[in-house]
């Protein structure tokens, strides 16, 4: 699923202060996640919220638009009945898209806004019968057609679990559509790419809902018809993908990359290696590599400072930087490990609800050419956080994706500093050596002085070599206090970074006690 998956509740009443932060109060004691907001390139900032002041029965949501400096453009608002929950938002470059469920009617509704957020158009879907089923993350999504739309990807069931794919214009005028309901077992879309010409869908297939055998692959439709143009099929009988990213670049073509896994099925604790492939624009491939986590990529790792020491750790790729100049691609991603108390525990109770442990381990970075060639491979320390899945989750196909969509890995963003290099930025707790020098704390809050962002300059960092600072994280921006210097207390406060302006970073910091939500502007250079 892409990054852009709306579960959280949290404003009731912005209050603006200066130019470069402002808080909003009263935050809601409801909200489970805490994404932060959203950046829109050149323009500003949007946060889509539920407003807790609503009538009896009812639920009131706000749409919040910034610009980079925090002054406000905009603000809409839409009330709907007490079963409607926010499920995605989407900004295509002239107008805003707010999508609802309501699990109550079985329905699903889209509400355009303008750049002032006034509302555009409505669109109400009827008798969507998805009932969110939580084993394979069964959650409508939307996309940006250009400027002119959106594609809506909403998941039902017929006969069998599969979807629909619909294009509309800004107002919300169906243009065309277009189903996928197997014969047998399910369909399920993970991710979606859109260019001026093609909508690429990544997806998978099962005969069942328990299988471990999956068939994973790349479908290209054409942006004006629906019709579809290509298929690109992931699987090869002999080993098993798990995509986590891809990504469409200038040139049409297509990279999907992720973890891998010897034979027919997703293991549970570890992975095989990472894969990358390579297409072009009508669905050929230029070249694609397996790359073991023994062998070139251990070669890379010899003398060199890096911290990956696990043998066949599990991967999420969570962004993936083309470079148009040279044609090569950099994956940025985390390691991850999956504990098994928590998923026996919860086999042996049959508690559906269960959750299991998954400890965040490094940074890591994979730099391939156009031709698939391995070129560079590196790992950089950061502190061990852990997040909490469905115990279903654990051994499945989308846990890489799940992990996505939560908002709580510490990768954020890759952005550019002002002198245009590639910066990767995660959050990180850091410690503070005698000469002054912050470092990774190793492990999230033991021995750790302050929560701050790593920043990984993509551009000059190699296997031998990972240029990174780090930005300790004050509340001093917020409220003018140039003498504070406060430590944030993570059970106490969720943190999240933000792209903003070249040069700056921006933070959201909510505090549970109080239900304030600072934002404020850091300088990163």
């Amino acid at each position: 699923m892409k990054n852009l998956i709306f579960i959280f509740s949290m404003l009731l009443l912005v209050t603006a202060t200066f130019g470069q932060d402002l808080v909003v109060e009263n935050v809601s004691p409801k909200m489970r996640k805490f994404k932060g907001v959203q950046e829109i390139e050149n323009f500003g900032y949007y946060c889509f919220v539920q407003d807790e002041k609503s009538k009896k029965g009812f639920k009131l949501f706000n749409l919040d638009i910034w610009d980079h400096d925090l002054n406000e453009i905009g603000k809409g608002k839409i009330e709907l009945e007490k079963k409607s929950i926010a499920i995605d938002a989407v900004y295509n470059g002239k107008n805003f898209l707010a999508v609802f469920y309501d699990s109550k009617k079985d329905n699903v509704r889209a509400i355009s806004f303008d750049q002032k957020g006034e509302i555009v158009a409505e669109k109400l879907m009827d008798g969507i019968k998805t009932k969110f089923m939580m084993m394979e993350d069964m959650v409508p999504s939307y996309y940006a057609a250009g400027s002119e739309g959106f594609y809506g990807i909403v998941p039902d069931k017929q006969k069998k679990f599969g979807f629909t794919i619909t294009r509309y214009d800004n107002n919300l005028k169906e243009i065309w559509s277009t189903e996928f309901f197997p014969p047998k077992g399910l369909q399920v879309v993970m991710d979606a790419k859109s260019t001026d010409d093609k909508l690429v869908v990544l997806k998978y297939a099962k005969a069942s809902k328990m299988t471990k055998r999956t068939a994973v692959d790349l479908t290209a439709f054409d942006s004006k018809t629906g019709k579809e143009m290509w298929t690109y099929d992931l699987s090869t009988g002999d080993r098993t993908y798990l995509p986590s990213e891809m990504d469409v670049n200038e040139k049409g073509n297509v990279a999907v990359a992720g973890m891998y896994f010897d034979g027919d099925k997703v293991k549970g604790l570890k992975s095989d290696g990472i894969f990358f492939t390579h297409i072009d624009g009508s669905g050929g491939k230029i070249a694609a590599t397996s790359q073991p986590w023994k062998g070139k990529l251990q070669d890379f790792l010899k003398g060199a400072k890096n911290s990956l020491t696990m043998g066949k750790p599990k991967v999420v790729f969570e962004e993936m930087v083309y470079d148009p100049a040279s044609g090569d691609y950099k994956l940025v991603g985390e390691l991850f490990t999956i504990g098994t108390a928590g998923k026996v525990m919860s086999m042996l109770g049959g508690n559906s609800d269960a959750e299991t442990k998954v400890t965040i381990e490094d940074i890591v970075v994979f730099t391939f050419s156009a031709d698939a060639d391995l070129t560079d491979f590196y790992s950089v320390d950061k502190a061990r956080s852990h997040i909490y899945v469905p115990a279903s989750y654990a051994g499945g196909l989308k846990i890489a994706m799940y992990l996505k969509s939560t908002g709580s890995l510490p990768f954020k963003f890759v952005g550019k500093d002002e002198e245009g290099n590639a910066m990767a930025y995660y959050i990180d707790f850091l410690k503070q050596g005698e000469d002054g020098s912050l470092t990774s704390a190793k492990l999230a809050g033991f021995n750790a002085g302050k929560m701050g962002v790593g920043m990984l300059n993509l551009n000059q960092s190699t296997a031998g070599n990972a240029m990174v600072k780090y930005l300790p994280l004050t509340k001093k921006a917020a409220n003018k206090d140039e003498g504070s210097d406060i430590e944030f207390d993570s059970k106490r406060s969720i943190i999240a970074a933000t792209k903003s302006k070249p040069g700056f970073i921006l933070i959201s910091e909510l505090t549970k006690k109080t239900g304030d939500l600072r934002l404020f502007l850091e300088e990163v250079n």
